[in-house]
């Protein structure tokens, strides 16, 4: 199963220049409007909405967090000895809640700083694998410039093209690809 999985990640379709960057702009990877902007190092109005997604997100899975902690201590029967599990879930919710919004905040950051950096040249492709217990192995799919590694979904990892030049464009603090240009 795993090797299938590794073949199926490994299969990489070949583009013309051409067909790669209409690919691109397809999957709404390449945004051909934002690219000035970007090029001066500012965000577009359409890229700022697409990072404030994001905090929207992490802000509701830590809203989440707090609702189900409320729900569970107002059901629970405080008057009983017992109640050392209850504060652990407090605990444990209030944590993940922190942690959503930490999360969050890169994101904010990127739409009210709205700066835009950029890293160009050579791509190289390579998969992480980590282990996922008895189940078997999960693929992460990495691409790196010069010095600097991004994370891709797998969709997105087979429209960039290993070996080839290009610029990419990310947000300053949460480090997330906003746009790419092929060279």
């Amino acid at each position: 199963m795993t090797k299938i999985l590794a073949q199926s990640l490994l299969y990489v379709k070949r583009y013309s220049p051409s067909e790669n960057e209409e690919e691109l702009v397809r999957f709404g990877a390449f945004h051909p409007d934002d690219l000035e902007l970007n090029r001066m190092g500012d965000l577009s109005e359409r890229q700022k909405v697409e990072l404030l997604f994001f905090v929207v997100f992490w802000l509701a899975v830590a809203g989440l967090d707090l609702v189900l902690m409320a729900f569970l201590v107002s059901a629970q029967p405080w008057s009983y000895v017992g109640t050392l599990m209850p504060v652990l879930w407090c605990i444990f919710l209030v944590t993940m809640s922190i942690m959503c919004v930490k999360n969050a905040v890169p994101f904010w950051k990127d739409t009210q700083d709205g700066e835009v950096k950029s890293v160009s040249g050579l791509v190289s492709k390579y998969i992480t694998w980590v282990s996922a217990g008895r189940s078997g192995h999960i693929g992460y799919c990495n691409i790196k410039v010069q010095d600097q590694v991004f994370s891709l979904n797998p969709r997105f990892y087979d429209l960039v093209m290993d070996h080839d030049d290009y610029r990419l464009y990310y947000s300053a603090n949460s480090k997330r690809i906003i746009n790419i240009e092929p060279l």
